[in-house]
């Protein structure tokens, strides 16, 4: 029931043992779906983060609570050793 409106990929960032992968996005619903969203989120098993969490057009529709969210979701993979030269 979540709607994903947009999702921005952004460029990879390398640090010493991991990289960080992060991306921009816009979801568009009702409040219990975006808290489930980011509840299954935390349930990967990647490790990744939800920041940067921006909550906009706050909309009441009957009983339910509309949401607009932008958000940086960031995902994480350690990075290869890389065998020394001989």
């Amino acid at each position: 029931g979540l709607q994903l409106n947009a999702w921005q990929p952004r460029e990879e960032v390398r640090e010493q043992f991991f990289a960080k992968v992060p991306m921009s996005l816009e979801l568009v619903g009702r409040f219990h779906q975006v808290v489930k969203f980011a509840y299954e989120i935390g349930k990967l098993d990647r490790v990744t983060n939800l920041e940067n969490i921006d909550v906009a057009d706050v909309k009441t529709v009957g009983d339910e609570v509309m949401l607009k969210v932008r958000c940086l979701a960031t995902a994480f993979h350690a990075l290869r050793v890389e065998e020394p030269k001989k």
